[in-house]
């Protein structure tokens, strides 16, 4: 938990984002905490991209090169553990 935003709100966030805006070609209509974006083919590089820009305005962090990892980006799980441990390295 990190500025009173529990991971799991950044999920939700994080979630509504990708279906909104990412995933409506797919037909999803929900995404699960553990779900494997990148295997699962639910986000490409170019979407990976637009996911990265849209974290770094809506939480206030910088997404470095060496960040853009594939274990950042996996699963919403696994965004919101990324998320959260940029925002507590910024305020700390």
């Amino acid at each position: 938990m990190t500025d009173g935003m529990p991971n799991e709100d950044i999920m939700r966030s994080l979630a509504q984002y990708l279906l909104g805006e990412l995933l409506q070609a797919h037909e999803v209509q929900d995404i699960e905490p553990e779900q494997n974006l990148l295997r699962g083919g639910l986000l490409d590089s170019t979407g990976a991209v637009r996911l990265a820009g849209y974290i770094e305005e809506r939480y206030c962090i910088e997404i470095e090169p060496v960040e853009f990892v594939p274990e950042n980006f996996q699963t919403l799980s696994s965004l919101a553990r990324f998320i959260a441990r940029k925002r507590a390295a910024s305020t700390g």
